[in-house]
This record gives structure tokens, sequence and C-alpha cells, in this order.
């Protein structure tokens, strides 16, 4: 099985219909971070672009009754697909959907050839394939300046759904989340769902 993570670029450049790169972005848009690593996403090339459908056979009833992660998950992958295809020389416009009818897509992504695309979003390229899952404990070493001032800036971008912890939350904060963490490892359903989602799976 052919590992994901590696994608030529220049491979891109070989392909002739709208499909085939479609269907090439679509690479990038799978290695998005997802709940639990369950992946509900699933999509269809289109000749205006990609339908985007929530993979509700991927739902988490217990864990995620809500979907929130869910529908958080399918936002990442949409995301990835939008700074690909930025990167590759394509603009994109999202529209999202009701989801009163599961056949549905939550999202429609129109996809258009530019000279000029949107350079914040092909910036972010590179990330991609370089996010990954840390479950080592951090260094404690504090941030390089830029970086920590790239991110007060996208906090600040995005008050409503982004924010700092202050220092003198934290403990309060990591004494919630524990408090949570006990009631919910305590229900013998929540933990076979994450046990049915984990095994050798990784992000």
């Amino acid at each position: 099985m052919s590992n994901p993570w590696i994608i030529d670029e220049a491979d891109f450049y070989e392909l002739e219909s709208h499909e085939e790169q479609m269907q090439f972005l679509l690479r990038y848009a799978i290695l998005a971070p997802s709940g639990h690593n369950t992946q509900p996403w699933s999509f269809h090339v289109t000749p205006e672009g990609i339908q985007v459908f929530a993979d509700t056979s991927r739902r988490l009833m217990i864990v995620d009754r809500n979907d929130r992660e869910l529908l958080m998950s399918v936002g990442a992958a949409i995301t990835n697909f939008c700074v690909a295809a930025a990167h590759f020389s394509f603009d994109t416009t999202v529209a999202y959907e009701a989801r009163s009818i599961e056949s549905l897509p939550v999202a429609t992504i129109l996809v258009r050839e530019t000279c000029a695309p949107n350079v914040d979003l092909a910036a972010r390229f590179p990330a991609i394939r370089r996010r990954h899952t840390n479950r080592e404990p951090y260094d404690e070493q504090p941030l390089e300046p830029a970086v920590l001032q790239a991110i007060c800036d996208l906090v600040d971008a995005n008050p409503a759904t982004l924010r700092l912890i202050l220092p003198q939350d934290k403990e309060r904060i990591a004494e919630c989340v524990e408090t949570a963490e006990r009631a919910l490892m305590a229900r013998p359903a929540y933990r076979a769902e994450l046990a049915g989602w984990g095994g050798e799976r990784s992000e």
C-alpha cells in the first residue's frame, strides 16, 4: 500500500484532464487531521469542482454525538484542498449546505484556474505535509518571536474562533479538562468507541 504522504508535485503538471487534476488535489485534502483519525469525508469530482460529503458511517455516536468534530474534520479537508488548489494556481469558492438530508453534500467547492491565486492560502501549502500529531512531551522552550507573533496575528484575525489561554487560567482549565476526561472514561460505551477507532491508526 502506497504512503499517502509521499506526493511528487511535479506529477501534477503531467495531468491533462480536469478530473485528474482534481483527484490530485484531493490527495492533499485527505491528509487533513480528523477527530480520532476517523477521516469522515468523501468527495465527488464535478465539472465545476468538488462535492464534499460527510461520511456518516464514520460518525462517533457517543464521543461526538452532535457531529461537531466530524464537521470540523470535513472543514479541515476542505481547507487543505483550497490551500493545495491555490498552490497549483486555482481559485476556490466554498458554498456550505444545510445538512437536512445526509445524501446531499455538506459543501461544494467551485474551482477555476487563475493567474492570481490566493497568496495567503498558497503560502500554507508546505504545512500540509509537515502537519503531524505529537504525542510526546513538549520541550518547554519558548517560541521564537516570529512564530509567536504569527500566532497572535492569527488570533487577532479570528477573535470569534481562536483565543489564547492566559497563564493565570491554565491550571483551572487543566483541572476542568481532567475532570471531564475522568467522567467520560468512566463510561464503558465511551471507552469502547474510542478503542474501535484506535489500534494502529495514526494521523
